[in-house]
Parts: C-alpha cells; sequence; structure tokens
C-alpha cells in the first residue's frame, strides 16, 4: 500500500473515530452536569463519569466496524492496511446488476487522527450492448472515454432523423424516437450528402400525408418521372417485374402502352436464339419483281410494273439480339411457304462453297429440277449437272445449254468452254445461213431417211408384188445416192439455230461440199414436190448403175431392184417384168429435182400413209440422187410439206464454213442474245442475260472472252454463298441460278470479318434455328445476354420493344421471371402513383412497411417485421405522426442526446416526466446511456458535465 493511501485511509479513520470521542466526551461532561437528583435519580458524579466513558467506548467501537465494512479501498488484491489497528478485508463490491445506487463509509487519517466519512454510490451510465469478452468491452470503455471528451449535446423532443456517413463512406439516414429506439431506416446507401437529404426531405415532407397501396397480387403503375409517364408491373412487394420502354408526354399515352403489355403479354412466345433464328414475316404490296420459288407464286405471278395484293410473305435472319442480319428479297403468297424456303436455304448451307465477287469463276452446282436432257422434270432425282461462267462484277455472263448427267460431264463442259472461248469469232446468221463444218465423226449423221431406204433395198422382193404394184407408175428418171465421202458436212440453221435441213453425204473438203452446196440450193429452189396419186415406178442411176424402186402414193418404198444394171433400159426392162403383175401402172419420167415426202414407219394400211409413224422429206437431184434431207420427222404429211416449204424459202441463205466454234448473236422481243456454237453444230454455252443492244451483247461476248481465261472452277451445292465488297463487306446467299435467296443487312469492316460471320451461320445447326413469325396485334418475348445478365424484351413484328426487363438475372433467373409477368399481367390492377406511398410487403417471416417515391423506388422502410399486415398498418400510422415531429440533423460526431420519455411538458415548460441521456456516435449507434431519470432538463445536463469531468479518469474496476 503506498504512503498517500495509507494516509488517506487514516484520514478517513480519524474522521470517523473523531466524532465518536467527541460525542464521548460530551457526554461525559454533560452526564456529569446533569441534576439527577431533580429528575428523580440520584447520581454521583463519580457515576456519572463511568456511564460517559462506557458510551465513548461503545460509540468508538460502532464506528470502527462500519469503517471497516463499508470503505471502499482502490488497491489490488492481497493490500493490507498499515496500521496497527488494521485487518485484512477483500476490496469493496461495485454496483452490477439493476443496483443503481449503494452507500459507503470510508475512514481515513489524517496526520495521526483519524476521520471518517459516509459516502453515497450510484451508477451513472451503462453500457446499451453487451461484450462478448473482457477485451472487447475494455476497447469499447476507452472508445467511449475518448467520445465523451469531444461529444457535443443536443435534445431529442419527440423523434429526430439521423443522416450521417458510415464507415464505407456511404450517406445513411434513421428514424428514431426519443428513447432512441429505430422506427425506419434508408431503403438503400447514397453516394453524397445531398441525396440522403433529398430523401429524408422526401420522407419528412410526403411521409404524414402518404397514403397505402395495397398489392394483392400484381399491379401496374403510371407515374411521372422528370414531367413524362410511364409504366411499370410490380409485384405485391411493389419489386418491378417490367418496364415500359418509352416515356410519354401524355398520361393517356402511357395507359394506353400498358393496355397494350397486358393484352399481349400473356400468349408472346418466349424466344431464346443462340446463334440466329429465322422470322417470318408479312409484307405488304410488293412489286412483282422477285419470282417466288413456290408453285402457287409461279401461277399467280403478276406483270412486270403491277403490284401484288397484301398479304404476301418473307424471311429474314435475326440474331440472338433481335437485329436484323440478312433480309430474303423472295416474297411468298404463303407463310408455310416462306418457311419451306427458309428451311431449305438452312439445310443448303453446309455444302455452300464461299466465293469472291471479284474473282471470275465456272460454278459448277447440281440441278434437281431439271434432267440430263436439259428438259423440266420435276420428279427428278438430282442427278444433273449444271454450269455457269460469272465474270468479276458477279455477273453470270455464261450458262450451261443443257443439264449434264454427271459432275464429270460439267466439268469437261467447262474445260471445252475454256478453250474455246477465247479466240471464237462472232458468225452472223441473218435469218438463215448455209454452215460447212467438218465431221468430228467423218461420217453421215444417223438419219432415219437413209436408214430407211437401206433396210428397204436389203427387203425381200417379194414385197413389190402386193395389189398395189398393180396401179403404180413407173418413173423412168433414176436415181440413187451419192458416194459417202470423208470430213465435211453442211446444214441450214436459222438464227435461232433451228435446223432447216442437213446434208445428204460428207464431202473430202470444205470447198467441195461449198460447191456441192451451191448446186444443192438451186436445186432446192427449183425443186418441186413429188406427189403421187397411186403407186408408181421410179428408175434411177446409183454410181453408174441403174436401179429401180416401187413406191406408194405416201412416198414408202414396196419394192426396189434386186439387183444393179448397166443401162437404163435394162432396169426398165427388169421394172416391166414386175409391172405385167401391176398392168394399170403408168410410167412416169422425171428428169429434174424433186421433193419427195416420205412416210416413217410400217406404213401397213390403204397406202394413203395414216399409219405412219411419222413423216420426213428428202431432196432428189435430177440424176435420183439424195442430197438434201429433213432434220427430223413431222407429225403428218402436212407438216413434212411445210418443212419443205420453209427450206425452198431459206434456201438464198449465205453459206459460212466453220472451223472452230463461234459466237452466234441472236435477236428476239428487242432482246439480244448469244450461243457459243461447235463445228458440230452443238451448242457450248448460252449468255447469261439477255441485253438491250448490239452494241452491249458485244461487249458482253468481249467479258466472256476475258473471264473464261482467268476463271478458276469449283463445284458448289444448291446454294453458293458471296463476298461482295470493297471498304466494307456483306454477304448473299444465291441459288442455283444466282438469284439472291438472302442478302446480308450489315456491313462488315473487312472480308476477314464477313467470312467469320459466314463460318458461324455455316456452323448453327439447322435443327437448333428456331422459326417464328409475329402476327399483327402480337408480340414476342426475346431473351437476350446483355453486359449485366440476361434480360427480356418484348417486341411486336415491326421490332417496336413494348416493354423490358426491370431487372438482369441469369438465364433461367430471366426465365422465371417471364413467366412471372406472363402469369401476374393479367391480374394487375392499375394504380396512379403521382407522389410517395407505402405499402406492406411480407418480409423475414413478418409484415413491414415502406415508403415509395413517385417513381416506385423504396426510400424507407420499417425496422421491426410485425406479426400481422394489421399491425403493419398501425406502425404506418406511428410513423405518420413521428415524421410530422421529427427533427433532422447531421452526425458529424460524438454527441450527448438529452431526452424525455413518454408524456407531456406542464404548464411551466417542463415535462411531467424525467428525463434521459444517452451518448450517441458518429454512425448513430449508442455508446451509453443514463441509468436514471431526471426530473429537468438542467438536472439532466448537469449530471452529463459530472460525468464528463470523472470518467474520463476514472479507474476501471472489473467485478465478477
Amino acid at each position: 500500500m503506498s504512503a498517500g493511501q495509507r494516509s488517506e485511509r487514516g484520514t478517513w479513520a480519524g474522521l470517523g473515530l473523531g466524532p465518536g470521542l467527541l460525542y464521548g466526551g460530551l457526554a461525559t461532561g454533560t452526564l456529569g452536569q446533569i441534576q439527577w437528583g431533580e429528575r428523580g435519580l440520584e447520581l454521583s458524579p463519580g457515576a456519572a463519569v463511568v456511564i460517559g466513558l462506557v458510551l465513548f467506548a461503545g460509540v468508538g467501537a460502532a464506528v470502527l466496524s462500519l469503517t471497516r465494512r463499508n470503505r471502499q479501498f482502490e488497491e489490488s488484491d492481497g493490500d493490507r492496511l498499515e496500521s496497527e489497528t488494521e485487518a485484512e478485508t477483500d476490496p469493496p463490491a461495485v454496483l452490477t446488476g439493476d443496483a443503481i445506487e449503494g452507500t459507503q463509509v470510508a475512514l481515513r487519517r489524517d496526520d495521526g487522527d483519524w476521520q471518517w466519512r459516509v459516502l453515497r454510490r450510484e451508477a451513472l451510465a451503462e453500457s446499451p450492448t453487451r461484450a462478448s469478452t473482457q477485451s472487447t468491452a475494455t476497447d469499447r470503455i476507452e472508445r467511449t472515454r475518448d467520445a465523451i471528451d469531444t461529444a457535443g449535446l443536443r435534445e431529442v423532443t419527440d423523434a429526430a432523423v439521423r443522416v450521417y456517413r458510415d464507415e464505407d463512406g456511404i450517406w445513411r439516414w434513421t428514424l428514431v424516437r426519443a428513447d432512441g429506439s429505430r422506427v425506419a431506416t434508408a431503403a438503400e446507401g447514397y453516394d453524397d450528402r445531398e441525396s440522403a437529404e433529398a430523401a429524408v426531405s422526401l420522407v419528412k415532407d410526403c411521409g404524414p400525408e402518404a397514403d397505402v397501396v395495397d398489392i394483392e397480387a400484381a399491379a401496374i403503375t403510371i407515374a411521372t418521372h422528370h414531367d413524362r409517364w410511364q409504366w411499370q408491373l410490380v409485384d405485391d412487394e411493389r419489386r418491378p417485374l417490367a418496364t415500359g420502354a418509352d416515356e410519354y408526354e401524355r398520361r393517356a399515352d402511357a395507359v394506353a402502352a400498358a393496355d397494350t403489355f397486358v393484352d399481349r403479354i400473356s400468349d408472346a412466345r418466349v424466344l431464346d436464339i443462340d446463334a440466329f433464328g429465322v422470322e417470318l414475316y408479312e409484307t405488304g404490296a410488293v412489286v412483282s419483281g422477285s419470282e417466288s420459288k413456290s408453285e402457287s407464286d409461279e401461277e399467280s405471278e403478276a406483270e412486270p410494273g403491277e403490284e401484288e395484293e397484301d398479304g404476301t410473305w418473307a424471311w429474314r435472319l435475326v440474331d440472338e439480339n433481335s437485329d436484323i442480319i440478312a433480309d430474303a428479297p423472295t416474297t411468298f403468297e404463303t407463310r408455310p411457304a416462306a418457311e419451306d424456303a427458309a428451311t431449305a436455304a438452312l439445310a443448303a448451307l453446309e455444302d455452300a462453297a464461299v466465293t469472291d465477287a471479284g474473282d471470275p469463276a465456272f460454278e459448277r452446282y447440281p440441278d434437281p429440277n431439271i434432267d440430263s436432257t436439259g428438259g423440266a422434270d420435276a420428279g427428278s432425282d438430282g442427278d444433273g449437272w449444271r454450269w455457269r461462267l460469272v465474270d468479276d462484277a458477279g455477273r453470270t455472263v455464261a450458262r450451261a445449254p443443257r443439264t449434264a448427267s454427271t459432275a464429270d460431264g460439267a466439268e469437261r463442259a467447262t474445260e471445252l468452254i475454256r478453250e474455246a472461248a477465247p479466240d471464237a469469232p462472232v458468225l452472223e446468221i441473218d435469218e438463215a445461213a448455209y454452215e460447212v463444218y467438218a465431221d468430228p465423226d467423218a461420217a453421215p449423221e444417223d438419219d432415219s431417211v437413209a436408214d430407211r431406204t437401206k433396210v428397204d433395198a436389203d427387203d425381200d422382193s417379194s414385197s413389190g408384188e402386193s395389189d398395189a404394184a398393180e396401179e403404180a407408175t413407173a418413173v423412168t428418171d433414176g436415181s440413187g445416192t451419192e458416194p459417202v465421202d470423208e470430213g465435211w458436212r453442211w446444214r441450214l440453221v436459222t438464227t435461232e439455230r433451228d435446223v432447216v435441213a442437213e446434208g445428204a453425204a460428207s464431202y473430202g473438203d470444205a470447198g467441195t461440199a461449198t460447191t456441192a452446196l451451191e448446186r444443192i440450193r438451186e436445186d432446192a429452189r427449183e425443186a418441186d414436190v413429188l406427189a403421187f396419186e397411186t403407186a408408181a415406178f421410179r428408175v434411177y442411176e446409183n454410181d453408174g448403175d441403174w436401179r429401180w424402186r416401187l413406191l406408194d402414193e405416201g412416198g414408202t418404198v414396196l419394192a426396189d431392184s434386186d439387183g444393179e444394171h448397166d443401162s437404163r433400159n435394162e432396169a426398165i426392162e427388169a421394172m416391166l417384168t414386175l409391172k405385167e403383175r401391176a398392168p394399170d401402172a403408168d410410167v412416169v419420167e422425171i428428169d429434174a429435182p424433186e421433193f419427195e415426202l416420205v412416210a416413217e414407219g410400217d406404213g401397213e394400211g390403204d397406202g394413203d400413209g395414216e399409219d405412219a409413224e411419222g413423216w420426213s422429206w428428202r431432196l432428189i437431184d435430177a440424176a435420183g440422187r439424195r442430197v438434201a434431207t429433213a432434220p427430223t420427222t413431222y407429225a403428218s404429211r402436212a407438216d413434212a410439206r411445210a418443212a419443205v416449204d420453209r427450206f425452198r424459202e431459206q434456201s438464198n441463205g449465205s453459206i459460212h464454213t466453220v472451223e472452230s466454234a463461234t459466237f452466234q448473236p441472236s435477236a428476239t422481243d428487242d432482246a439480244w442474245r448469244w450461243r457459243l456454237i461447235r463445228p458440230s453444230g452443238e451448242t457450248l454455252a448460252v449468255s447469261g442475260s439477255e441485253y438491250a443492244t448490239r452494241d452491249e451483247l458485244d461487249d458482253r461476248i468481249d467479258d466472256v472472252r476475258e473471264t473464261a481465261a482467268a476463271a478458276r472452277a469449283y463445284t458448289t451445292g444448291a446454294v453458293t454463298i458471296q463476298l461482295v465488297g470493297s471498304e466494307t463487306w456483306r454477304w448473299r446467299l444465291l441459288d442455283r441460278e444466282r438469284e439472291p435467296i438472302l442478302e446480308s443487312t450489315t456491313a462488315y469492316p473487312s472480308r476477314a470479318a464477313a467470312r467469320d460471320a459466314v463460318d458461324d451461320l455455316e456452323q448453327a445447326s439447322t435443327s437448333d434455328v428456331p422459326i417464328f413469325a409475329i402476327d399483327a396485334g402480337a408480340a414476342a418475348v426475346w431473351l437476350e445476354q446483355a453486359a449485366d445478365g440476361w434480360r427480356w424484351d418484348l417486341i411486336d413484328r415491326d421490332r417496336t420493344v413494348l416493354a423490358t426487363a426491370a431487372d438482369a438475372a441469369d438465364k433461367s433467373g430471366a426465365t422465371a421471371a417471364v413467366d412471372d409477368v406472363q402469369r401476374l399481367a393479367p391480374l394487375a390492377e392499375r394504380i396512379d402513383v403521382t407522389e410517395a406511398s407505402f405499402d406492406i410487403v411480407e418480409r423475414d417471416g413478418g409484415w413491414r412497411w415502406r415508403l415509395l417515391d413517385d417513381d416506385g423506388h423504396p426510400v424507407a422502410i420499417g425496422e421491426e417485421a410485425t406479426a400481422t399486415k394489421a399491425a403493419a398498418h398501425e406502425a404506418i400510422d406511428d410513423v405518420r405522426s413521428l415524421l410530422e415531429v421529427a427533427s433532422v440533423f447531421e452526425l458529424e460526431g460524438t454527441a450527448f442526446e438529452r431526452y424525455r420519455t413518454d408524456g407531456d411538458a406542464d404548464a411551466d415548460g417542463d415535462d411531467e416526466n424525467p428525463w434521459q441521456w444517452r451518448l450517441v456516435d458518429g454512425n448513430g449507434e449508442t455508446l451509453l446511456e443514463s441509468t436514471q431519470a431526471y426530473e429537468t432538463r438542467e438536472a439532466t445536463q448537469d449530471a452529463i458535465a459530472a460525468l464528463q469531468s470523472h470518467a474520463t479518469d476514472g479507474e476501471l474496476t472489473v467485478a465478477e
């Protein structure tokens, strides 16, 4: 024990003993002076002194006993009183539990004398919260001591709104009652003081009068924001589920937009597009320039310049953000037809070749709709192959004239074009012309007339012994076929490549063929058509020998000589032997070229040719040689006769020697076209399109020459993807005829970017590409991934956004949100939100109230949940009354708050109920609160001042 402590204890002991000695001395003297006899008691002076000493000893003993029991020692355990009379004692107990006051008698010695003092002990303040450990409690005590020194003073009469900044720098506020209990807190934190103060002003201004909006399931709120109207779909907790995409100047427009949303959301299809989707859409009136691929479109195709009726359908490609990335130029009469076209195009993408519009190329492609003979064949299995030549501008400058049976055949055809086109001259044909050409087979073409002549010559001569032979007329001019030379032939063709006549023989060289052709041309002009009224005999010369034949009135050979004769007369004599069996037959002598009409087939009948399989003609010169034949057979004798007349009319055509492939122009219907013809007459290629003028045609022929020489060749499928661009790039999907099926609407900065887009398109599985349509008056929900998560939009057919998600979520959350919106929208009641309002929500197993601004955003929320909704309504009434009287202050540091308990002030301004105080830090946390109440403000303030004077220096005592 320190000397000071011992001195202090001696002083207090002296103070306690002094009054006892004084009292004993006074008692002794007094007793000695009292006239006890007068009081009926006779005492001697000595007896009185003894009694006084006894009293003195008793008081002294009592004082010492009280001093030992009640004095307070501020010393560590084991200290003892340094006095001869001191006995060991435990430290005094501190006030704990509910005790707020107590009494102590302190004994001390001062200059060798003892004094004692009776002390009143009381608890001034206590912490409102507990600490789990002694060290934590100690830290809080030190924090409180520091706060007491700098704490200010304010008064809270009924309620207060505390505005403060928390440890994270976020501004918040709380509404507290006078006793410090929280009633409401800010629904959110604020970045700056001004925003927090604005929220407090709204709560103070609007809270006392705000209505309670009680939502059962959902509601459509119509609210103003910056003088514009907007709608929202909210749930029963006023959480926004959907928001209008636009703001409106008029409330009526916002209401109409909300009604449209409610009408369309329930039946809207939810579209989850991973990469691409196909949208079918109905177009308006369109100019019929694009061809539909459906059969019905071909049947109802409008004339150029006319407009189709409304109701045509088209399709387009959209990405996952609902942006249109490509559009189909073709329209269809029905939605299924458009869907079929889209499905077929997507399916063909897997085999599509990617080309550049600036590269000339031969494109080989399968054609399932055309057979290998070149005719239309809707039932084909797709065995035909075609090709086209595309120049560096992406124009088709040449096409295959017919379909090849195999891809190799199409490849060989393109190689022939590559070899022939660059040096091919232009051959002009005015109506009709003779072409003298080298025969690659060096033999006459298969000709049915020649074959029949040969076959008939081998028939049994007994066939001539028919009844018709008896009426035959003998022909005495003689005839036969010219020996077949090798190499060159001729044909008469029109500008449309219709073959009018063909030579019956080949010649050794072009000159010989030309000389013979000049004679034949003259014969054709002079020859008559031989008409047989009855059967007739005809004598003809064949390579120096003479023969005869019997023909019926249809020109059919009935019989032929069975041998050769050295002279004409011998042939006639042999013929007459047969004529004896046909005595009525006339002998007719012919000495000029004639056209013979020949019936093809068996010719079994009455000889008029009615049973013939077809008709043909041939030109016989004066020597009986067949010099020209029909290129084909005809359905009737009249048609064959018309073909002869056509030959005779066009027999004056010019003669051209054709030694290599030639471009042959032709004009029809005010348009020009060309063909590339081989010497054999085979058409190698035709022009890719028609041209308005001959000058343009010549330019295109030059283009074909250059393109064919430089073009590369590749094989594609049913469609081709073409990249087009220079500074910016686009892509097109072309069909077999190189007509656009789909054209990108997006421009790409480079070819590589366009190619990447095409690769993405090709990699998309057809089964994963949804096909959808948004009808007029309908809508669809579009899911898309944004930067903050998945969102949805409600869009109509024109891509107008009708509503959007209120919040982002993960994909499953966004899908669930759409389900909630579609379920709740039809149940929603409309609420006009023009000012702040209260609502009640179920939270934390109970009911809480919230105060929302005129935009529906929560600004305040009740501190505690109530057990029932009715109790929450009562809590709203309570907070309304508190807001009317609540003061607002900012917590800038620690402060004492003086407040009164429940009750009103009396007539003198003092409160009937007592006052209390608490110490609050800058975050609104109560550090210390008074343990007792005071009758006046002044008493409360005195207690605070006393605390400030002593608490900072008070030593810490730990009581178990």
